[in-house]
């Protein structure tokens, strides 16, 4: 386990970046489901950002005001889900600036903030904006 969240059910939500997936638990902290499959073997090591419901190491994990996931991974990306399974888009990558995020928080006003870290002293904080 990597990170934690809660969502709008109270379930707990847990980035497992071992296994490369995200976990939830119902609020009384029973296993409910794995939300996203690890990547194929196949495409373990590509760069890709295309849009791909697949995650990579996931570390920072939150929901946002709409009760979204976001997930922060090692393909230099955010990624959204909808109801913590169902792969909605890329919501921000490198082409945002996004290199090596690690934590993620939001608040109720829709903003984003993202803590970035690289073993080769990278160390950064970025706000969003994610919705009007």
């Amino acid at each position: 386990p990597y990170h934690i969240a809660v969502n709008g059910d109270d379930n707990i939500i847990v980035a497992d970046s071992g296994n490369d997936c995200v976990k939830v638990y119902d609020p009384r902290g029973k296993f409910s489901h794995i939300t996203i499959i690890r990547t194929p073997r196949a495409t373990q090591f590509s760069d890709t950002v295309k849009p791909c419901k697949h995650l990579r190491r996931p570390k920072g994990v939150a929901v946002d005001i709409k009760n979204n996931l976001l997930v922060a991974d090692s393909h230099n990306r955010i990624a959204m889900f909808e109801n913590t399974d169902r792969f909605v888009r890329n919501l921000l990558t490198e082409d945002d600036s996004i290199k090596c995020p690690e934590a993620l928080a939001t608040c109720h006003n829709g903003l984003l903030a993202i803590s970035e870290w690289h073993p080769h002293n990278m160390h950064s904080v970025k706000v969003f904006r994610m919705y009007e």
